[in-house]
């Protein structure tokens, strides 16, 4: 595979798609690209690319980044007898058109200065606009010219640019780099809807759904109230599907229920019911916990983990889990280490410290009620544990995340 090969499929694919095409050797260089992309604003999208050629080159298989702002890249590792010879990047393009409003307020949240703005304000029309579908085909097509099959969609990686930016930061543990959160009200609402969508909580959806919590809603349709509402349910299921979709969901699956629910919303000659929008949030979290059940494990691991997430607000232990398995604790001990790599009552300590930053996070109790709340022996004996995971004090955790609602 040489140079001429490589530059030849480049200018197929931009010719027929309209989308620019970079390679990258090794070294992350580029050593081909488009005549236009001299241009600056180009370049600037090409440095905010680095990300996933280092991961792509890094990983040697396929990967998809989708920024704040719907930008989209997708990296394809060149490799010749098992060699990695670079890395093919197609993009940027839109994976979804913002209008100019939502795309400022995008970039505000993006804390991006006024000479980024404009650059994106200005040039956003030259790139096009893909979904997920066409832009899969995009791929296929470059994969199978480069290794004479085809490719298996469950080997292309969704990844962010936040997570490759701090590599030492496990799912874990990352958001506690965040920033102090200074915007309050609907938008921190939502920042936790979707974050219980990403993670398959469906017990706190449908808790959210009985609660007496509102927020002002936007105006996305000066036509009718019927419109209006109509557009911001298909709003909101759009951006439910993408919380699924980061929290592992099969992007197909993902589209088809989001096509669903929409449906469901156009069909109304009315205000839509809000049971249309409950249940496709409660459908979308509950697809993504049934995930976790996928797992390489055996039975008996994945019916503990399901009931260590049940009783974290208990005091449990490997002893009575056991008994509920109808197994020896040793026996449980054994293979819970042997197929997750830890220990049972780690794992433990894992889930209740991530129920903890739940807590901290978005309620108002207190120490003492949050170690309460999750069966610590006391406050004291909460924190040291908080802290041996988090690196961080329970108190330095929430001055840090705490959200503010309105």
């Amino acid at each position: 595979m040489n140079l001429y090969f490589v530059t030849k499929l480049c200018n197929m694919i931009q010719s027929s798609y309209q989308v620019f095409v970079t390679f990258f050797d090794t070294d992350g260089t580029i050593v081909y690209k488009p005549d236009i992309l001299n241009d600056d604003y180009i370049n600037h999208y090409l440095k905010e690319s680095k990300h996933i050629v280092r991961q792509c080159l890094n990983k040697k298989e396929i990967q998809i980044s989708i920024n704040e702002i719907a930008i989209t890249w997708i990296g394809i590792p060149v490799i010749c007898e098992e060699l990695i010879k670079g890395s093919l990047m197609i993009g940027p393009f839109y994976c979804n058109r913002m209008s100019d409003k939502t795309l400022l307020e995008e970039l505000e949240k993006m804390e991006m200065d006024e000479a980024g703005k404009l650059l994106h304000m200005r040039y956003r029309n030259n790139f096009p606009c893909y979904s997920y579908e066409d832009y899969f085909r995009i791929i296929s097509l470059v994969y199978y010219y480069l290794n004479d099959k085809n490719v298996d969609e469950k080997s292309i990686q969704f990844i962010e640019k936040t997570v490759l930016d701090n590599p030492s930061m496990n799912d874990e543990e990352s958001d506690i780099g965040i920033p102090e959160l200074e915007e309050h009200g609907s938008y921190q609402y939502e920042k936790y809807l979707w974050e219980c969508i990403r993670m398959g909580e469906v017990d706190k959806i449908h808790e959210l759904s009985q609660s007496n919590i509102h927020f002002r809603m936007g105006t996305l349709s000066l036509v009718s109230e019927i419109r209006n509402m109509k557009n911001l349910y298909i709003v909101g299921i759009a951006l439910a599907s993408r919380a699924a979709m980061e929290g592992g969901l099969n992007p197909e699956i993902a589209y088809s229920l989001c096509d669903l629910f929409i449906r469901q919303v156009e069909s109304s000659n009315s205000i839509p019911a809000e049971e249309i929008i409950s249940n496709a949030f409660y459908e979308f979290a509950r697809r993504v916990k049934e995930l976790s059940k996928i797992r390489s494990y055996s039975p008996n691991v994945n019916q503990c983990c399901e009931y260590i997430k049940t009783h974290a607000n208990e005091n449990i232990n490997v002893a009575q889990i056991a008994d509920y398995l109808r197994i020896s604790h040793t026996y449980l001990s054994r293979i819970f280490k042997q197929e997750t790599g830890i220990a049972v009552v780690d794992y433990i300590k894992k889930v209740k410290v991530k129920e903890a930053k739940f807590l901290l996070k978005y309620t108002d109790f207190s120490l003492v009620e949050i170690s309460q709340k999750l069966s610590y022996s006391s406050q004291s004996h909460f924190s040291t544990v908080f802290k041996e995971a988090m690196s961080v004090t329970p108190k330095q955790y929430r001055d840090k995340v705490k959200i503010i609602r309105n």
